[in-house]
């Protein structure tokens, strides 16, 4: 009886630390699959916004998107904060926004549109294109 519990506990033992050794490795994987660098950006490239993506306050942090090939959408505060760089960024020569649907409700679109106005003063380019555009599209790509 005593050489039964010596070996459970020696099997409960060694399968506990292969869980912690696999769930840290696991970790360690996720985490470097996250980890994204920082685009390369060629001379002259358009920065392309689609109004028909719903863009949340916030992005998203979902750990389970990384195995997944949809990819996690930008929040309007990363939007904004990439139109205020494309306007410094003298690799990137204009925006183009498709502008087919807009899923995003007024305040994201106010402020897609207040940073638009404010990239115009770089004196570099902004096309909106959409063959039936709903209000709130109209509304972001008359800047």
């Amino acid at each position: 009886m005593r050489s039964f519990f010596k070996i459970f506990f020696a099997s409960l033992l060694s399968l506990i630390v292969f869980s912690f050794i696999a769930l840290f490795l696991l970790i360690a994987i996720a985490s470097n699959l996250a980890q994204k660098d920082k685009p390369d950006i060629s001379a002259k490239s358009v920065l392309v916004i689609d109004l028909g993506q719903l863009y949340h306050e916030q992005m998203d942090n979902d750990l389970l998107a990384v195995f997944s090939d949809e990819g996690q959408a930008p929040g309007v505060f990363d939007v904004v904060r990439l139109i205020e760089h494309a306007k410094t960024n003298d690799d990137i020569s204009g925006i183009y926004i498709e502008a087919d649907d807009n899923m995003n409700g007024f305040a994201s679109s106010n402020e897609i549109r207040n940073a638009l106005i404010n990239f115009k003063t770089s004196k570099k380019f902004v096309i909106a294109h959409g063959d039936m555009m709903q209000q709130g599209s109209y509304f972001v790509a008359t800047a």
